[in-house]
């Protein structure tokens, strides 16, 4: 039986509207994969209260405001040499560029190399793996109608 690993994800937009993401190292690949800033939901923690969790561990932000939920994603992943079935909840999360502190390397543990500020321009153009992939047509339709009320399904 394949593994299921829930996931409170966020969705990190700056006044200009460009997205957080880091920069990881899969010890398995000869790749780097570049994803947005989040993590697995605890027991007894909702996505939300992971969400919250993830950007203080991630982000060292214990003061902003989690948004909604703009999306949801479901499918199978190689996780650490595991496929595994990720169940995910994207939150908005809105900040000024400058308030957040350069990375210093304190999510090394978690093979992350940096975090980087990405255009939509630039996710459009890339051939690196971003996950989810379209990220930029994603958060362009987001923009342009507004946070749902409910969340959106999104692909791999």
């Amino acid at each position: 039986m394949i593994p299921v690993r829930h996931s409170g994800r966020l969705l990190v937009l700056d006044e200009r509207d460009r997205v957080l993401l880091f920069r990881y190292r899969d010890p398995g690949r000869d790749r780097d994969d570049i994803s947005s800033p989040g993590g697995g939901v605890e027991p007894g923690e909702s996505y939300e209260d992971a969400a919250l969790r993830e950007m203080a561990e991630e982000l060292l932000f214990g003061d902003v405001d989690l948004g909604p939920a703009v999306w949801h994603r479901s499918c199978e992943i190689d996780f650490l040499g595991i496929w595994t079935r990720v169940e995910e909840r994207f939150f908005l999360v809105r900040i000024e560029a400058s308030r957040l502190a350069p990375y210093e390397g304190h999510l090394v543990h978690e093979n992350v190399l940096t975090r980087e500020w990405w255009t939509l321009d630039e996710l459009d153009a890339t051939d690196e793996a971003v996950c989810p992939s379209g990220l930029g047509a994603l958060v362009r339709s987001m923009l342009a109608d507004g946070p749902p009320s409910q969340p959106i399904a999104i692909g791999a």
